[in-house]
């Protein structure tokens, strides 16, 4: 099960949604074995400091691109969560099939691919890193846009293509926006799945690079949930 997170515009909020999700999924008893967050944007190790390497999808893009070796490098987290970082530097261009070794492996995992900012052209906007974050995005079986009330990153995702079209939409909400969840919900014509507050429990988490240990249980909303297989989210 392949769920990407993704937003048409900076500064949303998506790697902190895409943590918030795998956390969740990871904690539920009856969850899977094993979830995997992997970071396609390059965002995480601020927020989740690396407790031994820092080495991730661009030293296995530069070097192994085996399935065994993207295996090697998932740091274990918070128990079943596990972390396969960005890497260190820029992506090289995927060369020698590792592209589908790689979307090969994230087909077999469960796994919340933090895909950042999509590129606005896919053809020749954006660098190797976004470019393969937006065919995994493409390829995933769930596809959760993240916005916050800003009328710019609606104009931009309502705008559609070359943006993957969202299964649904979590919002990270601010005070004093003027947009509604209905505002939304009409301008990205997908249905609101959650709501993260504003929540001074997940800034002091973000802050101390602790947020893989946050408790979910003291934010007011529920956290973004992922559908079971073979559910649409909405349904």
């Amino acid at each position: 099960m392949r769920t990407a997170v993704y937003a048409a515009k900076p500064g949303q909020g998506t790697t902190v949604a895409a943590v918030l999700l795998a956390l969740e999924v990871a904690r539920q008893p009856d969850g899977p074995d094993r979830v995997v967050l992997a970071d396609f944007a390059g965002g995480i190790d601020d927020l989740i400091p690396p407790q031994r390497s820092s080495a991730g999808i661009a030293e296995w893009l530069a070097g192994d691109r085996t399935a065994a070796g993207l295996d090697s490098l998932v740091e274990p987290l918070d128990g079943r969560l596990g972390l396969l970082r960005s890497g260190r530097g820029p992506w090289p261009n995927p060369e020698g099939g590792a592209a589908a070794v790689l979307a090969g492996w994230l087909a077999e995992q469960h796994i919340v691919i933090d895909a950042g900012t999509l590129a606005a052209d896919p053809h020749t906007g954006g660098t190797p890193a976004q470019k393969l974050a937006r065919e995994i995005a493409l390829q995933a079986e769930q596809r959760i846009l993240v916005t916050q009330p800003c009328r710019l990153a609606l104009i931009r995702a309502a705008s559609g293509a070359p943006l993957p079209a969202p299964d649904t939409v979590v919002v990270v909400s601010q005070p004093d926006r003027r947009l509604s969840t209905e505002d939304i919900e009409r301008a990205v014509g997908r249905p609101i799945a959650a709501t993260i507050p504003w929540s001074s429990h997940i800034a002091a988490a973000a802050d101390a690079g602790e947020l893989q240990a946050v408790d979910l249980a003291r934010l007011t909303d529920p956290a973004p949930r992922m559908p079971a297989e073979g559910q649409c989210a909405g349904e």
